[in-house]
């Protein structure tokens, strides 16, 4: 009966995967025999290339995670190359098949096959130590590029212990570059207070920085304490923010030829204020204090704004404090600096002058345009004489002082009419004598006239 049924069974040659994996390669289809679906490119076939001949050469069995991770490897919104190797249960990474993905991931081919700037290794729920973290140290200073730095970190759920912050914090192209870092679930690090001023010493840099320690053995007063060093070094970057904001806006107020000069400097206050708000999302505690530091800060914005505003506004008012006030477009008065007396002087728009006043009047105004002409210690004087001056310079003062001797003044012919040739009119003769009479200029009458008059 046993081997009748053992003929039964259907025969087993069923055995294509590993065709599948050969038609892999050559089509660049999905990878079926690795069961997700990612679409591998000739760029990811070469990644996969170079990792299995460096697990070759190890002696090691690539990983599935590790063969999922090159095969998606991609850019993000930032520009940044996402490597995703998240651990499942039943298929995790080791420290050896980690070292094979850190050994493709920051070597030369990657530089060579995408235009990426910066790497952000996403490794959570493994079975990883200390040393992946010596292994991504090591291999990152290998590299001389630039654009291969760290700028995310995820290793959450894994079995890291004392001493790889230090490690990390010892990279320059990581603690440098570094935005986010996550290590919740390792329930042997943090243990040490070598790795707790490391932490301080990256937050000194990137205060900003997205940090998750929840699950680990940090104690909640060593918690408070990173919390209050993060806040006062999220303060000293916003004093240095806020001093360049000011210079910024300062040349935005100069004529510049760059047309989109105010609005890329306007782009970067944005952003930093963007930034800025950020901090409440990427702080895991202390919120509270967080939030009434941020609500300081939008407040000391404003008060700089206005103290701005009001040193414009006087010193505007400083350069006009002497100029005499806008004139109506009906009635321009000379104000003397005394106090208001209806006889004074005053210029319709026409620029006919009142015959209400008197010679007396007439003779106060050249006595008191000769006295703040000889006298300059005398400051209402001066005062009066400059708004004189401002004034006859606004208007055209030759018009005003032809209507001034014609209503006023007395003429040698006896009156405006009298002794006029044929075909000359009233005003060529006020012009002729005024000619011969008054050598005027726009800052003041002459002498010559006022000693005549007198």
């Amino acid at each position: 009966m046993k081997p009748a049924k053992e003929e039964e069974k259907p025969p087993q040659p069923q055995k294509v995967k590993q065709a599948v994996k050969v038609d892999k390669f050559k089509d660049f289809r999905v990878l079926k025999k690795m069961e997700f679906g990612i679409t591998c490119d000739e760029q990811n076939k070469k990644l996969l290339d170079l990792m299995y001949a460096h697990a070759s050469a190890e002696g090691v069995a690539p990983s599935r995670v590790v063969e999922r991770a090159l095969a998606g490897l991609a850019l993000d919104s930032s520009r940044a190359l996402k490597v995703r190797a998240k651990g499942e249960l039943g298929c995790e990474m080791s420290d050896a098949d980690a070292r094979i993905l850190v050994n493709v991931i920051f070597s030369a081919e990657v530089c060579n096959l995408y235009e990426f700037d910066g790497i952000a290794l996403e490794m959570p729920g493994n079975n990883l130590g200390n040393n992946t973290v010596k292994a991504i140290c090591s291999k990152i200073q290998e590299n001389p590029s630039r654009n291969v730095r760290l700028v995310g970190l995820d290793l959450s759920n894994n079995n890291l212990s004392s001493g790889s912050i230090t490690a990390l914090s010892r990279c320059e192209k990581i603690r440098s570059h570094l935005d986010t870092l996550l290590l919740s679930g390792n329930r042997r690090l943090l243990s040490s207070q070598g790795d707790i001023r490391a932490l301080e010493a990256m937050f000194s840099i990137k205060p900003k920085m997205n940090f998750d320690a929840q699950g680990t053995m940090l104690s909640d007063e060593e918690n408070k304490r990173l919390t209050k060093f993060r806040t006062q070094a999220a303060l000293a970057l916003w004093r240095q923010e806020g001093q360049r904001e000011e210079r910024e806006d300062t040349f935005v107020k100069r004529p510049a030829a760059d047309s989109g000069f105010a609005t890329r400097v306007s782009f970067r206050v944005a952003q930093s204020l963007a930034e800025d708000r950020a901090i409440l999302r990427s702080m895991s505690v202390g919120n509270s204090e967080t939030s009434r530091v941020l609500s300081r800060r939008s407040e000391h914005r404003k008060i700089r704004k206005r103290k701005r505003q009001r040193e414009n506004w006087e010193t505007k008012r400083k350069m006009f404090e002497n100029w005499p006030e806008e004139p109506s477009p009906d009635v321009l008065e000379v104000n003397d600096g005394e106090e208001e007396n209806p006889s004074r002087l005053e210029v319709s728009s026409g620029l006919s002058l009142s015959n209400s006043h008197s010679e007396t009047d007439e003779e106060d105004f050249l006595r008191d345009d000769a006295s703040s002409l000889s006298s300059h210690s005398d400051a209402s004087q001066d005062r009066t004489r400059v708004n004189k001056r401002k004034t006859f310079e606004e208007e055209d003062w030759r018009e005003a002082l032809k209507k001034l001797r014609q209503n006023h003044l007395p003429h040698k012919a006896g009156s405006a009419g009298v002794g006029l040739d044929e075909g000359q009119s009233p005003s060529d003769s006020e012009e002729e004598e005024v000619g011969e009479s008054v050598s005027c200029t726009s800052d003041s009458f002459s002498p010559k006239y006022k000693t005549q008059q007198r």
